[in-house]
């Protein structure tokens, strides 16, 4: 199961993920049983276990949406329990038991392909080169990303943000 980037905030309450984890038998390539690129979503009392891969992969969490795996329990899973590559995550009454590699792991960097990966879930994004001004308007968030190249970034980019006021206190 696989959250994209541009995925809108959901909620998976009573979930039992078992048994996934092969993305492609012919590569024998290993996916995790719950992927999520950007973290908006609320998770509470999911059962996951006997995976192939990691029960739980999260890339990015959101930093006001609270994101948190709640009242769950992740168990031998072939990888780790629960990956996370960014902060602003809690676990809360988790069982994290058996798994193969360890139960939780923080690991703050991605590589080149993850980055690649999760870009692509990246839904009506606004790309611009070098300098530009973007209206937020009333929109609380608003994707910009910089031209696909296969080169190193070697320059700087000049982004404004103009915003609009939602609501006036009188």
């Amino acid at each position: 199961m696989r959250f994209l980037t541009s995925a809108r905030p959901s909620r998976l309450e009573h979930v039992t993920v078992t048994g996934a984890g092969l993305m492609d038998p012919a590569e024998v390539t290993y996916s995790p049983a719950i992927r999520i690129d950007y973290n908006v979503h609320t998770l509470l009392r999911l059962s996951i276990s006997d995976n192939l891969a990691d029960g739980v992969l999260i890339m990015r969490n959101d930093v006001y949406a609270g994101a948190r795996l709640a009242s769950s329990t992740v168990r031998d899973n072939g990888g780790t329990g629960v990956t996370v590559h960014g902060s602003f995550f809690e676990l809360y009454d988790c069982q994290l038991s058996g798994n193969r590699r360890a139960g939780f792991e923080y690991n703050p960097s991605y590589t080149a392909e993850e980055a690649l990966q999760i870009r692509a879930g990246i839904r009506d994004a606004i790309v611009f080169d070098r300098s530009m001004s973007v209206p937020l308007g009333n929109e609380n968030k608003l994707w910009v990303t910089t031209p696909r190249r296969f080169v190193n970034e070697t320059w700087t980019y000049d982004l404004e943000v103009l915003l609009q006021k939602a609501f006036i206190r009188l």
